[in-house]
């Protein structure tokens, strides 16, 4: 998958990996686990990602991802 952001958003790669994570479904402290820092850091990286991206919420967030990921369409199917 390839997420194809817009040019005004900047995004790191950890901060695409937790955009990731977040579309999974996975919470804070999992999320905190995968990337390797405490949960307070990790949602000081969501709430930058929310300002960046313009999202408010998880959910938002999330459906934000899928709408600007590539995937083939068998790939799609299982999202």
């Amino acid at each position: 998958m390839t997420l194809q952001l817009p040019p005004t958003v900047r995004l790191s790669p950890q901060k695409l990996r937790i955009v990731q994570l977040v579309a999974e479904g996975k919470k804070n402290s999992d999320i905190a686990a995968v990337i390797g820092t405490s949960e307070p850091v990790m949602k000081n990286y969501l709430h930058d990602i929310y300002d960046r991206t313009g999202m408010c919420n998880r959910v938002e967030l999330a459906l934000w991802y899928l709408a600007h990921t590539e995937t083939d369409s068998k790939a799609r199917e299982h999202l």
